[in-house]
């Protein structure tokens, strides 16, 4: 009886043992299925904030747009994106109310260092916004363009520990994603700026000139304009005799001239060769 008694509680510790192993490795599966989901829903999320920069890349609500996306995918309770203008941080979206921000001194030594954050307190870190929110959690990432700095990503919650190292990653990640948004940015526009301008004489070419033209009598219909043609005379003549390195001072100096006599809103261009084009509204 013993002998039985004896085996029947070796049998009960081992099927506990297995028992609680089991149920150690279930939990500890379902720990890396949750953690997997957040990384595959985080990557989505990047992903489709990639695919939605590429898309408007070359608009100019681009960072009000990406701003909008923060809020919405990571749910904070205030976005600002700041970019560096003329050698200072500037505020270029925010849903911060009057664009009046808050920073506290430790956003400052953070951002005047190009350094990643996360704070959470219990105490409130500062208030927000023309009602005063209360403010427990911050996170902040640097925008760098090839290893420069260029812009802040600060974001806001109200309930405490609402940030953590997840959400810091997703925010480097999309901070990395509007480095990219900028630099091609400005890249569109020099290409555009090179597609609309003559090289040699920096005015607009023809092509450019049709397109202006086109859109400012679809805007007023009604509104009289002057179109005018100039033309060098005998400049064959003068490359012929000079060379075309004289010539082309003489088609500087006089594209120069005729742009600095006419007003703003008058759209001159090179029509070809040494002939130009003058567009004059409300004549």
């Amino acid at each position: 009886m013993q002998d039985y008694e004896k085996l029947y509680n070796s049998l009960k510790t081992e099927y506990e043992t297995y028992q609680k192993f089991s149920e150690q490795h279930i939990q500890e599966l379902n720990e890396k299925n949750v953690r997997l989901e957040k990384s595959i829903d985080s990557l989505s999320n990047i992903i489709e904030v990639s695919k939605y920069i590429n898309t408007f890349f070359s608009s100019d609500n681009l960072i009000s747009m990406i701003n909008d996306m923060i809020l919405g995918i990571l749910g904070v309770t205030y976005s600002t994106i700041f970019l560096i203008e003329n050698g200072e941080l500037t505020i270029k979206a925010s849903n911060i109310e009057d664009m009046n921000i808050n920073l506290t001194s430790k956003e400052f030594t953070y951002i005047n260092q190009g350094e990643e954050f996360l704070i959470n307190s219990k105490k409130p870190l500062k208030q927000t916004g023309e009602h005063k929110v209360d403010i427990h959690s911050i996170m902040g990432s640097p925008i760098k363009v090839r290893e420069k700095f260029i812009g802040y990503i600060i974001v806001e919650h109200n309930l405490y520990k609402f940030m953590t190292t997840e959400l810091k990653l997703f925010l480097r990640s999309i901070a990395n994603q509007i480095a990219i948004a900028i630099e091609n940015s400005i890249l569109y526009k020099e290409l555009e700026k090179i597609n609309q301008r003559d090289s040699l004489l920096g005015i607009y070419n023809r092509k450019y000139f049709y397109e202006r033209i086109e859109r400012n009598e679809i805007n007023k219909e009604n509104d009289k304009f002057a179109i005018v043609m100039i033309d060098i005379d005998d400049f064959k003549k003068i490359n012929d005799t000079y060379g075309h390195q004289f010539g082309d001072k003489i088609l500087i100096n006089t594209a120069n001239v005729v742009r600095n006599g006419i007003d703003k809103d008058d759209i001159l261009a090179r029509y070809g060769g040494e002939e130009f084009i003058l567009y004059i509204p409300n004549f």
